[in-house]
């Protein structure tokens, strides 16, 4: 019956990890593409063909809007704290060390692979814009690594503890 109550506890704070993880992203990358905004989407240096995908060529995506990004957005950040969760004992112990691996698993595995897949090989966006992109993303997913590790890293601290 404890093992239960502590494995219901452990997926508890996982998900809570993720949830508040993806928080601490999305302050981030709003703050850092709030201040980008205006060199990643003038006309004059753009590229043409991003700026039609991003802000006319219909249909939309059929997840638009808060609700719907928001739902798929819970769940990638809970589903990447699982991740953390299942590979992280894998890892050298530490609250630091297992987030650094964490941030780049994420940042090199989704941003890196999508900003290159997609706004570069298919709409030509400028690789300096690129690069402005990887770095708001780069440090919005470290936040993401140092909050997800700190809260599941914590739990293991307390259950060494007691």
């Amino acid at each position: 019956m404890e093992n239960m109550q502590h494995q219901q506890l452990t997926v508890l704070r996982t998900v809570i990890a993720g949830i508040i993880g993806l928080f601490g992203f999305l302050i981030v990358n709003m703050i850092g593409f709030r201040v980008a905004d205006p060199i990643l989407f003038d006309p004059n240096v753009q590229s043409p063909k991003l700026m039609a995908v991003w802000n006319k060529i219909e249909p939309l995506p059929p997840a638009h809007g808060l609700v719907a990004t928001l739902s798929i957005l819970v769940l990638i950040g809970i589903g990447r704290a699982f991740v953390y969760r299942w590979l992280a004992p894998s890892w050298p112990s530490g609250f630091a060390a297992r987030a650094i691996r964490y941030w780049m698993l994420v940042w090199f595995l989704s941003y890196f692979f999508v900003e290159f897949s997609a706004p570069f090989t298919l709409f030509g966006e400028p690789v300096g814009f690129i690069l402005i992109e990887l770095v708001i993303l780069g440090v919005a997913v470290l936040t993401e690594a140092f909050v997800v590790a700190g809260i599941m890293e914590s739990s293991k601290a307390q259950a060494a503890k007691g």
